[in-house]
C-alpha cells in the first residue's frame, strides 16, 4: 500500500511539473502564435458559423471611424476659417489623437 502511495505522489510532481513547462513555453510565446494555434485549431465551419453581430462588427468600426474623422475634418476646417495658427495648432492635435487611434483600429 506505502508503495503505490508513493508512486501516486511522484506521478502527481511528473505531472505538476510537465504543466509548469507548457505554461513557461506558453508565456514565451506571443500572442498572435496563441491566436494563430487557436484558429487553425478550429474546424472551417466553425469558423464560419460566426454571428450575425459578429459579423457586423467591421462595419461598424468603419462607419464609426468615418463620422469620426469627418468631426475632425469639421473641427481643422473650423479652425482654419479662425486663423492658420489656430488651424495648424487643431491640425497637430487631430494628428496627435488620431494616429494611436488609426494604429489601434488597425491592429
Amino acid at each position: 500500500a506505502g508503495g503505490g502511495h508513493s508512486h501516486d505522489h511522484a506521478m502527481s510532481l511528473q505531472l505538476y511539473q510537465a504543466e509548469q513547462r507548457r505554461k513557461k513555453q506558453e508565456k514565451g510565446a506571443s500572442r498572435a502564435d496563441l491566436v494563430t494555434a487557436e484558429e487553425a485549431s478550429l474546424s472551417k465551419a466553425e469558423q464560419g458559423r460566426r454571428s450575425r453581430e459578429q459579423r457586423m462588427i467591421p462595419y461598424m468600426i468603419t462607419i464609426g471611424d468615418a463620422i469620426h474623422n469627418f468631426a475632425d475634418g469639421l473641427a481643422v476646417g473650423a479652425a482654419f476659417s479662425t486663423s492658420w495658427k489656430t488651424g495648424l495648432a487643431t491640425s497637430l492635435a487631430v494628428l496627435c489623437h488620431e494616429l494611436p487611434h488609426e494604429l489601434g483600429d488597425f491592429a
